[in-house]
């Protein structure tokens, strides 16, 4: 069984101004009912690619009904769009770059330094159970990147376990580094793993209890709101862990919008308010990808719809 990297289709916007070298596509795979929601997570993405020169591609249908964790679709996607990026930042539906105005190039120096082709970071809930988060990792365009995530994709073919829950395929990830004798903590190999604090940062640490609402810093650069935000007590009012948790994905994604509202206030309030990041994104309707209008975005540059059928076609191949 192997992923496919051809078939899939899905869409992609690219800089007008032209791609950053080296080439850095981001990646994320969602399928949210809420449109509002939805206009956010590709908006969030579409600022940092339109201010580091990123190429967004993101992935809307699973290509494999069977695997039911959506944790699964990024591999065919990343195997796709490797093709024809140098590297890959891939992100959760709930992770969110807080900074557009940074990239992602020191985390490529110590790639380029380390020889490494992954690069993922240390968890932050049960590291026995999973050391690793997927959450947001960068993946370099080698063959060993290639063969690594297509093996990864099939080890796991016959646990239906692993098609359907966390930890996925970061648990077998796990796995294939201890196989190895390497520590999932620290990697080893072609596999780097760092600290969580500024590539993929847990939101939940951050949690204002008195007031009741998220408050991740300022500095934040890319953050995950994964896991729960405290629940709101039976007859309404602040969110507090003396309550539980909520999970739902709405709840932590309003997180994340009251955050990056409040650190934007300034430039968002210039372009219009937080509204700005929540109308729907231009995307394909024909088939082959239509044309959209660069769309201006408070952090400058434009970003240009490209083909949703094969959106790589135009800049090569990696086979």
């Amino acid at each position: 069984m192997r992923p496919s990297r051809a078939d899939i289709k899905y869409n992609c916007w690219v800089p007008s101004s032209g791609l950053s070298s080296p080439a850095v596509t981001v990646i994320s795979q969602f399928q949210l009912s809420n449109a509002t929601q939805a206009s956010f997570v590709t908006n969030n993405r579409l600022a940092w690619a339109a201010a580091q020169r990123y190429r967004y591609c993101e992935l809307g249908v699973r290509p494999d009904q069977l695997r039911q964790s959506w944790a699964w679709a990024r591999i065919p996607l990343l195997l796709a769009t490797l093709r024809c990026s140098d590297y890959v930042v891939h992100l959760d539906a709930d992770a969110f770059v807080m900074r557009p105005e940074w990239g992602v190039e020191s985390y490529l120096r110590q790639m380029q330094e380390r020889r490494a082709s992954l690069l993922v970071t240390r968890d932050y809930l049960d590291l026995k159970r999973s050391p690793i988060n997927f959450g947001v990792h960068i993946a370099r365009a080698t063959d060993w990147t290639l063969r690594f995530f297509s093996e990864i994709y099939n080890m796991c073919a016959c646990d239906s376990a692993k098609l359907l829950n966390w930890p996925a395929e970061q648990g077998l990830v796990v796995e294939w580094l201890q196989a190895r004798g390497h520590d999932p903590l620290t990697g080893g190999g072609p596999v780097l793993v760092v600290d969580n604090a500024g590539l993929n940062r847990f939101h939940y640490p951050s949690w204002d209890h008195k007031r009741g609402e998220s408050a991740v810093p300022a500095q934040a650069h890319i953050v995950h709101y994964a896991c729960c935000v405290p629940a709101r007590p039976p007859a309404g009012g602040k969110r507090n862990s003396r309550h539980g948790f909520d999970r739902s994905f709405d709840a932590r994604i309003n997180a994340a919008i009251g955050d990056f509202a409040r650190i934007h206030a300034a430039n968002l309030s210039a372009a219009g308010g937080v509204r700005v990041m929540l109308q729907p994104p231009a995307r394909s309707t024909a088939e082959g990808g239509a044309a959209a209008p660069p769309a201006p975005l408070p952090w400058g540059g434009a970003m240009q719809l490209a083909s949703s059928r094969w959106p790589c076609a135009a800049v090569g191949r990696r086979e």
